[in-house]
Formats: C-alpha cells, structure tokens, sequence
C-alpha cells in the first residue's frame, strides 16, 4: 500500500511538472509552409508560447546545412524562404523546440518545392529544469509508445527508481 501511494504522488507529480513546464519552454503551437506558386521558395509560418530557443534548419540528405535561423522567445515568426541556389533534390526542413522535433520532407525541382506532409516525422524529447531556488528538478518526459518504462534519478548520496506501466 505504501510503494502504490508513492507510485501515485510520483505520477501526479511528473503531471504537475509536464504541466508547469510546458508553459516555460517553448512550445510550438503552430506551423505552417507555404509554397509559392511556381518559385523555389515557401513561406514558413510559426506561432510559439513559452520562452526559449526554436532551432530551423535546412538539410540535405547528407546532413549538410544550407539554411539555419535560431529564434529566442519568439510568440509569432514569418519568412519567406529562398532556395533559387540549390540544386534539384530531396531536402529536409528540421524544425526545433525545447519539446520537440520536427522534420519536414522538401523536394525541389527546377520550378517549385513540393512538402510531402505524409512523411513528417515528430520526435518528442524529455525536458529536464533544475529550479535552484526550490531544490527540484522538473521533467517532462511525454512517452509515445506504451509500455513499461523506468525513470531512475540519481545523486550522489541516494537514487530514486520509478516504474511506469501503460
């Protein structure tokens, strides 16, 4: 009885703090490309809450880096963005929060780009926050996939081990 109270506080805990920090990281909340008609180039539009650091790149297959633009406590964000001077070919738009990743499959073709919307990928990352001033640290760990995981914290005096379930 004693480990299933602990297990409760644990849980209502970590939705406290995913809560809580959502509001201080930043977050986007909206994303929008926009292709212009007939022209190498789209419109990036993108809304936030929270203050912290959104991360744009664009890459090729390769990993090379052609655009890069860091936004810091940015709510609102709109460019028109240029790719006259790449070559034909697949690239990928990286779009980053203090939350996730997203990326955005890009094809360019001597005309236009085309965004192929069905093979965006999310990658959801943990936000850890040490609050000094409390002594706590604040997780946000969204799980996609079900199962069992564990969450082990661990100092250099104790460590506390956590079991999550589905």
């Amino acid at each position: 009885m004693k480990n299933l109270k602990i297990m409760l506080m644990a849980i209502v805990t970590i939705v406290c703090l995913f809560f809580n920090n959502s509001l201080s990281a930043a977050s986007i909340t909206s994303l929008e490309i926009t292709p212009v008609h007939q022209e190498k180039m789209f419109i990036l539009n993108i809304k936030a809450k929270g203050m912290g650091t959104i991360n744009i790149e664009i890459l090729d297959n390769k990993g090379n880096k052609f655009f890069v633009e860091e936004l810091e406590s940015v709510l609102v964000f709109e460019k028109k963005i240029n790719l006259e001077n790449l070559k034909r070919g697949d690239y990928i738009l990286k779009v980053e929060d203090d939350l996730k990743i997203t990326t955005h499959p890009l094809e360019l073709n001597s005309k236009k780009v085309e965004v192929n919307y069905q093979l965006m990928k999310t990658l959801r990352k943990p936000y850890v926050k040490l609050n000094d001033q409390e002594k706590v640290l604040d997780i946000n760990w969204v799980m996609e996939k079900t199962g069992t995981y564990n969450l082990i914290i661990r100092n250099p005096v104790s460590y506390t081990h956590l079991r999550a379930h589905e």
